[in-house]
């Protein structure tokens, strides 16, 4: 599915059977890690989700323009904080469990979910993850900009492309 489509429809209703709960209020919301990650990717919970490739996707993008914003523009943290779509936060486990600590390891996580007995591998393809990256830098990010001091999605998106820990991001982005 588009992420113009995607997005605006059934993200928050995936987000909603992913936390079991409705999410309320902006910003990171949760724990995003290998054990959380297995509710989603999880034989029995698998089915629940008609666009698992777009969630996934779509939660990867969030927690990248947040790692972005609080690496590189940290002033305009807390501002993205106030004012984007609830998201569960890869950063927030202190377990590190599944090896889930930064963006790119939500997609490595659904490709290898060794993690989760009976999980079956999610495959990304380049095109659709470029697709969901230029919604979510052009699209959604950039009607947000004029809430920040300093960063917009052009300065976002060149400190990404220089950021040596952001070589998933570099793969999938071309404009």
């Amino acid at each position: 599915m588009e992420p113009n489509k995607y997005f605006p429809d059934r993200y928050l209703a995936d987000l909603k059977k992913f936390s079991n709960k409705e999410i309320k209020g902006n910003g990171p919301k949760g724990m995003l890690c290998g054990r959380t990650m297995g509710n989603i990717l999880d034989p029995k919970y698998r089915g629940q989700y008609k666009y698992l490739q777009e969630f996934l996707i779509s939660l990867y993008c969030l927690n990248l323009i947040s790692q972005g914003i609080c690496t590189h523009f940290n002033e305009d943290f807390y501002a993205w904080c106030e004012i984007s779509i609830p998201f569960p936060d890869c950063q927030t486990c202190a377990s590190l469990h599944g090896g889930i600590s930064r963006p790119d390891s939500i997609l490595k996580f659904a490709e290898q979910p060794s993690y989760i007995q009976g999980a079956k591998p999610v495959q990304f393809d380049m095109e659709m993850v470029n697709k969901y990256l230029q919604f979510f830098f052009l699209d959604y990010f950039s009607k947000l900009e004029y809430k920040f001091i300093h960063v917009t999605s052009d300065k976002l998106i060149s400190a990404l492309i220089a950021d040596k820990d952001c070589l998933t991001f570099q793969k999938y982005w071309f404009p």
